[in-house]
């Protein structure tokens, strides 16, 4: 649920309407863009320099520094680390975020279907744009018909999402500061003058493309054919409703906070909301017991990595995550919120819960007996 200011909610309405990486250059490989978070296993920030001397390190390749420096450009615009340093620092220093933190957590347990079906949401939060074409399309494969497919649907789909901003924000001086933080958008010149989509080229197409469908192998969408998956299939359902409008919409609330009118609000699926259990039949509170074992299993020996280093908490999103991968696996809804409560009632004596400073997140910590043998 949002719970900023109209600030904050223009910015992540203009996000949620341009989830896309423009960055084509190199870097497509999704385990290597992960293994950025391995650098802070042990260190709650670090210079780009030094983040760059771990993928060499680590390094096959013999790649430029220009191409590894642009794999931390992909974490970035994955919103699995940001800049902590001020502008004006000579060397630029990275911190995860509190996903990039949770999917660090993730990442060392050792189960590979769940950190997958994590890494996706991770992944089509700051790419489903440009994801999603590659997922729907159905001919040819390495082919040109790819390309005009994902040209036609951006066409499309910046076509349908301007037509509403102007119906949604009809006040020019709101609509511009909209437009200015929106990639594919350029502000019209002149008095009355029309905002400018920009449509991408065919070589952009081929750019983004080609990649993409290695994307989707990795995260098990497509399997080694490049046929949809059950879980690729479970993605479409979730992503693309039977509505004639596509998005991976912000925040529950942003419209609300914008004061955009019933009638043109769009709805989800919402960022904090999405999951791939739509439908399934809600948990009896047996079938909510069952798992409570489980998720502290993983808050307990996630904890190690997805804590915040500078002070001895995680986020909840980690067990959220796990919340909405159990009700995908197991084919039942698991409403996280009461399933959270739940859990730090039962395992109170192992897991201490502590409020959030925005949103209604929050974050936990072992208890100190329990956490000595776990740093």
């Amino acid at each position: 649920m949002f719970l900023g200011g109209r600030a904050d909610a223009e910015k992540e309405l203009a996000h949620a309407l341009s989830r896309q990486i423009g960055y084509t250059s190199g870097a497509y490989d999704l385990a290597r863009i992960f293994s950025v978070l391995d650098v802070f296993s042990d260190n709650p920030s670090a210079y780009k320099e030094e983040v760059i001397a771990h993928l060499r390190a680590n390094d096959n390749e013999e790649s430029s520094e220009a191409y590894l420096a642009e794999i931390t450009n992909f974490a970035q615009s994955m919103r699995l680390i940001e800049t902590v340093s001020s502008r004006d620092a000579r060397l630029q220093r990275l911190a995860p975020t509190e996903y990039g933190r949770s999917l660090l957590g993730a990442r060392h347990l050792g189960n590979d279907k769940f950190f997958t079906y994590f890494a996706t949401k991770v992944v089509l939060l700051a790419d489903a744009d440009y994801l999603t074409p590659i997922l729907l399309y159905d001919g040819p494969q390495d082919s040109a018909d790819l390309h005009s497919s994902f040209i036609s649907f951006q066409e499309d789909l910046r076509e349908r999402r301007m037509r509403w901003l102007a119906e949604a924000i009809p006040e020019k001086v709101l609509l511009d500061r909209i437009v200015r933080q929106i990639t594919w958008l350029k502000l019209g010149k002149g008095i009355g003058a029309a905002h400018k989509i920009e449509i991408p080229s065919r070589n952009t197409a081929r750019h983004h493309a080609t990649p993409r469908q290695g994307w989707l192998y990795y995260l098990g969408m497509r399997d080694e054919n490049k046929k949809v998956t059950d879980f690729g299939r479970a993605v479409i359902k979730a992503l693309v409703p039977c509505s004639p409008y596509f998005w991976l919409g912000p925040l529950e609330g942003v419209e609300e906070t914008l004061q955009l009118a019933p009638a043109v609000r769009k709805g989800g699926p919402f960022e904090d909301t999405f999951n791939l259990s739509g439908g399934n039949p809600i948990a009896s509170e047996e079938e909510i017991e069952s798992i409570l074992d489980d998720i502290a299993e993983i808050m307990i020996r996630g904890f190690p990595y997805a804590k915040l280093v500078h002070a001895s908490q995680a986020s909840l999103k980690l067990p959220i995550e796990y919340i909405h991968y159990r009700s995908y696996r197991d084919k039942r809804l698991y409403p996280w919120e009461t399933v959270i409560q739940r859990l730090f009632s039962v395992k109170r004596g192992l897991i201490e819960r502590f409020s959030a400073h925005r949103g209604q997140v929050g974050f936990y910590r072992l208890k100190a007996e329990f956490n000595d043998g776990n740093k």
